[in-house]
This record gives C-alpha cells, sequence and structure tokens, in this order.
C-alpha cells in the first residue's frame, strides 16, 4: 500500500503558517538592507520568501509520504485521530535539540558579537520573528520541502532509506547555513572568510539536529526544537543581562 499522503486541509494549513511566517519578517527593519535613496514598499520584501515557502509546502506535501516523513500531528488532526501520542513522542527530545541548539546559538553569538557590533545595517529580528519565520517557516522550507525532496533524489541512488535520508539531512542542512549568507553580505559587503564559515557551520549543526528530529518524531517535533532553541536562547541571554 502507498504511503498516506496529507490530506489537503492540512496542506491548507500548512500553507496558512507559511504565510504567517512569511508575514512576520515585517517586523524586522528590512529597509536596512536597502541602498541609499531606494524606497520600496515594504510587502515587496517578502514576495521572495512567501512564494518560497508557498513552493516548499506543496513539494513537502508531495514528496515527503514517498521516503515516510511525516507531520503525524497535523495529519493526526486533520483525520480527527488521537494526536496526543504523537506531541508526547516529540517534546523530549524537541527540548533536548532546543538546549543544545539555544548553547549553539549563544556560542554563535559570542563568537561574532564584537563583529557586528558596529554594522550600522544589522538586522535584529524581534522573538516572535525568529519564532514565525526560524521555528515555522524555516522548517517548512528546509525541512519539509527541500529535505524531503533531497531524501526522495537520494532515494534512487541509495541501497537504504536511513542514507537517503541522512544525506538529504546534512544536505539540507549545509544549504540551510548558506542560506543565511545573503543576510550576512546585506549587514557587511565583505565579511572576513571566518565569519562566512561560522555563520555557514553554526546554522548547519543546528540544520542537522532539525532534521534529525523531523526524520525521527516528524515535522512538528522539528518546528518545536527550533522554537524552543530561540526561546532557551533569549531566555538566557536575558538571565544574563
Amino acid at each position: 500500500m502507498p504511503p498516506r499522503r496529507l490530506k489537503l486541509q492540512g496542506l491548507f494549513i500548512l500553507i496558512l503558517l507559511a504565510l504567517t511566517a512569511a508575514a512576520s519578517l515585517l517586523l524586522m527593519p528590512l529597509e536596512a538592507v536597502l541602498p541609499a535613496g531606494v524606497d520600496l514598499p515594504r510587502a515587496v520584501f517578502i514576495i521572495q520568501p512567501s512564494v518560497l515557502l508557498l513552493v516548499s509546502a506543496v513539494v513537502g506535501w508531495w514528496a515527503a509520504p514517498k521516503v515516510d516523513l511525516k507531520a503525524p500531528i497535523l495529519s493526526s488532526l486533520v483525520r480527527q485521530r488521537p494526536w496526543k501520542a504523537s506531541l508526547r513522542c516529540a517534546i523530549l527530545p524537541s527540548v533536548v535539540v532546543g538546549i543544545a541548539g539555544a548553547l549553539v546559538l549563544a556560542a554563535y553569538g559570542a563568537a561574532t558579537a564584537s563583529f557586528f557590533a558596529d554594522a550600522e545595517a544589522a538586522l535584529d529580528p524581534p522573538l516572535v520573528t525568529r519564532i514565525l519565520y526560524g521555528g515555522i517557516g524555516e522548517e517548512i522550507m528546509l525541512r519539509w520541502g527541500l529535505m524531503s525532496l533531497l531524501a526522495l533524489m537520494a532515494s534512487k541512488l541509495t541501497t537504504t532509506r536511513e542514507a537517503a535520508l541522512w544525506s538529504a539531512n546534512v544536505l539540507a542542512a549545509v544549504l540551510f547555513g548558506l542560506g543565511h549568507l545573503p543576510t550576512l553580505y546585506a549587514i557587511v559587503a565583505a565579511p572576513p572568510a571566518w565569519i562566512v564559515a561560522t555563520v555557514i557551520a553554526g546554522n548547519a549543526v543546528l540544520g542537522v539536529a532539525f532534521g534529525w528530529l523531523y526524520m525521527r518524531r516528524g515535522l512538528e517535533a522539528a518546528m518545536l526544537g527550533h522554537i524552543l532553541a530561540h526561546l532557551f536562547a533569549a531566555a538566557g541571554a536575558l538571565a544574563l543581562a
């Protein structure tokens, strides 16, 4: 029997979440990245991420079941079936990854703080944007969409599902790290190599952890782990302030 695809109601919910995540970018000082004298409507800034998120939601809806990757809580909700067991299975590993992720974020911040301290155009996303776009949007884009598609492609080349999933996880995580470079170059025109490497490596490590949650506990666990990483990091920063 072929794997069951998430019902269209579930896809619709993912699309709503994706659009909410994209809209949260409007809370950032996006005009800071524009050249002097250029003025654009704020809505223009979220067109590209909105399109990418919408495409990712659909791609994941198509590709994920082909490699047995799931959104178990959402799937149970739209099918009106018990979902609490899936949530219980997700909580502990998500908390562990969230704590580890917060430590990585803290180390990343400490390593780069002096470099970004004087960056006049630095983009500082508010916590709500980190949660909505980072915790939800990036997981729809990088794990649900990209990792699922890469796993499907890798499954044609490898002999085991596990090898396909790990290959896809690592590659998606590296691309996750590379995806942060446009923001870096928007802040600093010619960053030193060590900053570029730190941005890629720090985000790639987090990406592998979130990808592991996706593989083992589903999309919602990856979202929860990502959200908790930002929440724990913010709480730690407040405690040390």
